[in-house]
């Protein structure tokens, strides 16, 4: 089977190209700044003496950290909308560095609570001020009506595709 070379075309600066037709699409430049502050976020992580971190475990640190109640895996999922696995890869490397524990709940023996670890805290903390400088960076070019509209465009966006799934899904 032979593929049809797509016509490539110059876009955003001298090191990125995108397939011709895609310019006025939402997807690939949501997904670039997607993983253009996940680079910042693990960069400056770096930088604050976080190793492998990723954007979702400072996330969950953050839910484990401020939540008044006990949090379980699928708090997790429900709050950042991720799949199971996901969750579970992300717990288990968490685990793995000392961050956080999994405790049983007397109550439910199958349920096990997230617990950050003194370690998790430290760490908690040091992504709280990566999360920061990189929240500084990726607004710096925004004026406060300017974030306050994107917000807004992408809370619309984001409802819009989560109302489109939940239709498909009872069809």
């Amino acid at each position: 089977m032979q593929f049809k070379q797509l016509e490539m075309q110059q876009n955003w600066g001298d090191t990125m190209f995108e397939p011709k037709g895609c310019e006025d699409q939402i997807g690939p430049h949501v997904k670039r700044l997607s993983h253009a502050i996940g680079r910042l976020f693990r960069k400056n992580a770096g930088e604050n003496g976080l190793d492998e971190a990723t954007v979702i475990s400072g996330r969950i640190m953050s839910l484990i950290y401020f939540s008044d109640r006990d949090i379980f895996q699928k708090d997790v999922e429900d709050a950042f909308h991720i799949n199971r696995s996901s969750v579970t890869s992300a717990v288990k490397l968490m685990e793995k560095k000392g961050y956080i524990t999994r405790q049983p709940v007397s109550t439910d023996a199958r349920l096990k609570k997230l617990k950050l670890t003194d370690e998790g805290i430290k760490a908690h903390k040091a992504a709280v001020r990566a999360m920061r400088q990189t929240e500084e960076t990726a607004a710096s070019c925004l004026t406060a009506e300017e974030r306050r509209i994107f917000i807004e465009l992408c809370d619309r966006i984001t409802a819009a595709v989560e109302n489109s799934e939940t239709e498909a899904g009872t069809r």
